[in-house]
């Protein structure tokens, strides 16, 4: 069996001569590299398509017509412990200033400041499915204040896990971001699929209050 392993980004044509007309089989780990009709149409050998979770970047009709079988685990219900760790190692590297303190030390300088807590600061969490619910225990944990907005069905199931949810997406953009008007007050989690939360507003508003890097950063 020969394997092409393509282990960074490139459009499909360019990604092309990795992939070869003579593939039988495929996997992707991402989904950052679209799977459609004009790719498909140079890959006559391919039958299987394997990969985990949704699959935007594949045109499943295009599939079809082809006779490509997609494989897919869509594991609902499962929680996705790797990436909410992921996510709150970087809410704490962001409030303790961690890469700025290793950087200080490297230079010769010990302990720049301290950084800020975490707990009594409101986590506003956008979407609360598999990601967004290990994410709020872990805010909970922390003693932090957690307030959730998601469609209808998510928000029932956060209200029965005990957890406050905001009336509006307009109400839960402002009170997790502007809680007392106190910058370094409150995080706001995005997710990448609810991506209507993360205004360039909110975007800008958080760098500048230090919402995002737990310093001043200047937003443009």
């Amino acid at each position: 069996m020969k394997i092409s392993i393509l282990d960074d980004f490139m459009t499909p044509c360019a990604a092309f001569p990795v992939f070869k007309n003579s593939m039988a089989m495929m996997v992707l780990i991402r989904e950052r590299t679209s799977i459609r009709a004009p790719l498909l149409d140079r890959l006559p050998k391919l039958k299987l398509i394997s990969q985990r979770s949704v699959y935007p970047h594949i045109d499943i009709d295009a599939c079809t017509r082809h006779g490509v079988i997609v494989s897919s685990s869509q594991h609902a219900g499962t929680p996705s412990y790797a990436t909410a760790e992921l996510t709150w190692g970087l809410v704490l590297s962001a409030m303790r200033q961690i890469p700025q303190q290793i950087a200080a030390l490297r230079e010769g300088r010990w302990q720049m400041g301290v950084g800020n807590s975490l707990r009594e600061k409101t986590l506003g969490i956008f979407g609360f499915g598999r990601i967004g619910q290990v994410v709020a225990g872990y805010g909970a944990a922390f003693g932090m204040k957690v307030l959730v907005w998601s469609s209808e069905g998510p928000r029932t199931r956060a209200r029965s896990q005990g957890y406050a949810t905001a009336e509006s997406e307009d109400a839960s953009k402002h009170e997790s971001r502007l809680a007392d008007r106190t910058p370094l007050r409150s995080f706001v989690l995005c997710r990448r699929d609810t991506g209507r939360g993360c205004s360039a507003t909110l975007l800008r508003f958080a760098l500048a209050s230090g919402c995002i890097a737990g310093q001043s950063w200047s937003a443009t």
